[in-house]
This record gives C-alpha cells, structure tokens and sequence, in this order.
C-alpha cells in the first residue's frame, strides 16, 4: 500500500469514529448541562455548516499551497474543538457550558472540512484509471470506522474522575477521544503523507482576472455537462440515501411498532453492505470494470431499490419485503460515489480553464453532497 493511501485511510477512519462517537450521546451531553432540545438541533446543524462553508476554503487552499499546510490546520482546529468540548462541565455556569459545547462543534465542523482534501489529493496524486479503486478503498475504511465506533462508547462507559479541575465522565470524555484522534491524524499527515507540490498558477495575476477565477469555475458547471451532471448526481445520491436512512425509523415504527433496537440492526446490516459495496467497487476497478459500467450498475439497482420501496412500504407487508428493498439501495450506493467522482475529476481534467483549480471543484462537489445530506 503507497504511503499516502495508508494516510488518507487513517484520516478517514478517524474521521468516521469521531463523528459517531459524538451523535449518540450529544443530545444527552446538552440536556446535563441544561440545554434544550432547540440548542442540541442547532448544534447538530451549526456542526454541518461549518463543514460544509469550510470545505472551498481548503479546496482553494490545496490548490495553492499543497495540502500538508491545510490538513495540519484544519486538524488543529479539530483539536481546539475536541478541548472546549471536553471543559464544558467545569465552566461556571451552564450558559458558558453550552457555548463552549457549540465552540466546539463550530471548530470541529470546520476540522471536517477537509474530507474534501482527501478526494483533491487523490486526483493529484493518482492516474485516472486508480481514483475509483482508492476512492472506494477509502470509503469502505469510512464504513469500518461507523461499525468500531460504539465499541468506544462502550468504553466509556464507566468512566468517572477528576483531572485538574475538570470532572470527565462518559458524556464529556468524548471530547479527549476527538483530541486522541486528531492528534494521532496530525502524526499520520506529518510522516506518511507526501506534500505534493502547488498547482501552478496559470492565470494572470491581473487583480480582475483573480476575481474572475470563481465565476470561472462555475461557468463551467453550469456549462459543461460532464462537469455539471455529477454535482446534481450527487446531491441526488445523498440526499435519496438520507431520506431512506431518516424515514427508516418513523415507518418501521408505523408499521411494525419497531424501536431503536430493531432500526439499528437494519442500519448494521446497512453498513455491512456498503462496506461490501465499497471492497466490489474496488475489486472490479483494479480488474479494469469501467466508471461508467459500475455507475449504470449502481443506477440500476438503485432504481429497482426505490421501485420496490414504493411497492411494499404499506401497513400489513411482512418486515422482510419491508427492509428488502432499503438493502437494495444502500447496497448500490457504492457503485455511485465513486465512479461518479472519478467521471467528475476526468472531466476537470479535460477542461483547459480550470487547470490548478481541482482541488476547489472537488470541495464545490463535495458541498454539493452536504447540501443533499442536510
């Protein structure tokens, strides 16, 4: 394995664990320091926005500077947020608790950004024919990550002491496992991750021409269909996976009284087969399956996923035709992602205009991914 591929891994899959260690206790880490249910949905969605207004910020960034320079900042932050959201139970009052729990989610949602770097890197870093195959290999690791993360929570557990005047318990000791993880991310981009050199600046340095570059970049997504399909593609794509993934539970209750036991086994075996998914997605790249072929596939069977799911969600169906067709689609996400990123970058490629903007155009897709998951 190429050394920056065992990086993006490593960053991926701390990435993955540290957003789900959070999720589950959040809502009960804001209600013991007296919040309300309005302040733990503004956390949640003030978490996402920074994300998602951070990521052309280090699209551009990469493009010009490399991308050690960018992941080892936007980790940083990661690390300042992972530190306010562990001292909130020991500040003086529970109005400078809460703002300190939202401190960090602000600075941990700006840290996560640079998922968007991963995907840059790999078009700089890889042939046209290897992005599908790493891209996939990434996004299983994403999927291994979701599967160990409760193990952590399991870990803490028990967990109840003091520490220079902050007391640590099972809710805010999330937070040094943020600060554990990203630090050990920073370690991992210092010593594996090559800094590959700065995309030359093609452009004139005439002061309009600079302010000229974004509407560039959009001129040609609105333009260019090879560049503009994969943004709504993709939007598309996330947004049907988490409209299926947030009406699982309220349906399942409808119609067969589930809980949040019985939905969590469905969204286990969900993420078993996106990680199969993801490992065939792989395979069939390296044996020379091309983009297209593995798109139409995932295409194909989403669509079948989505025609069964209208069929069969109704009152009185047994709970295995129920779940059928959710399996169904999850099992073809895979098969979209990735082919449809490579298919993206091939054509940025192509396009004279935007050469030494890639980073920013993968940034600009991967916001418009966050916009279908919002």
């Amino acid at each position: 394995m190429e050394p920056f591929v065992f990086a993006l891994a490593t960053l991926s899959l701390a990435d993955s664990i540290s957003f789900m260690i959070v999720t589950p206790s959040l809502a009960f880490y804001i209600t013991s320091l007296g919040g309300s249910q309005d302040f733990y949905g503004f956390v949640l969605a003030i978490y996402s926005f920074m994300s998602f207004c951070g990521k052309p910020i280090l699209g551009r960034w990469s493009d010009a500077s490399s991308f050690n320079a960018p992941y080892m900042a936007s980790i940083s932050l990661s690390v300042l947020g992972g530190v306010f959201y562990t001292i909130a139970p020991a500040l003086a009052d529970n109005r400078s608790a809460l703002a300190s729990v939202a401190l960090g989610r602000i600075l941990g949602g700006l840290g996560r950004a640079n998922s968007a770097l991963g995907f840059a890197y790999v078009v700089r870093a890889c042939p046209t024919n290897q992005r599908t195959s790493i891209t996939a290999l990434l996004g299983g690791v994403q999927m291994v990550g979701m599967a160990i993360a409760p193990l952590f929570s399991a870990f803490l557990s028990g967990v109840k002491f003091s520490f220079l005047g902050v007391p640590f318990d099972n809710l805010n000791s999330v937070g040094l496992l943020l600060v554990a993880f990203n630090l050990a991310s920073q370690v991992v981009v210092y010593l594996f991750l090559p800094d590959l050199p700065a995309v030359e600046d093609k452009g004139s340095d005439d002061e309009g021409d600079k302010e000229s570059e974004w509407l560039t970049m959009f001129r040609c997504i609105l333009t260019k269909p090879h560049i503009g399909v994969p943004f709504f593609t993709i939007f598309t794509f996330n947004f049907n996976f988490q409209f299926i993934e947030t009406a699982l539970a309220p349906a399942s209750f409808d119609m067969f009284e589930w809980g949040p036991v019985e939905v969590s086994y469905v969204l286990g075996v969900m993420a078993v087969l996106l990680f199969v998914g993801m490992a065939s997605v792989h395979k069939l790249s390296q044996s020379g399956v091309s983009d297209f072929k593995l798109l139409v596939f995932g295409l194909f069977g989403n669509t079948i996923g989505y025609l069964l799911l209208y069929m069969m969600w109704h009152r009185g169906v047994h709970y295995l035709a129920f779940i059928s067709p959710v399996f169904l689609g999850a099992g073809s996400f895979p098969f979209l992602g990735a082919p449809n990123r490579s298919l993206f970058s091939e054509a940025v490629d192509l396009a004279p205009e935007l050469s030494g903007f890639e980073g920013t155009m993968q940034a600009l897709l991967s916001m418009s991914s966050s916009i279908g998951g919002f």
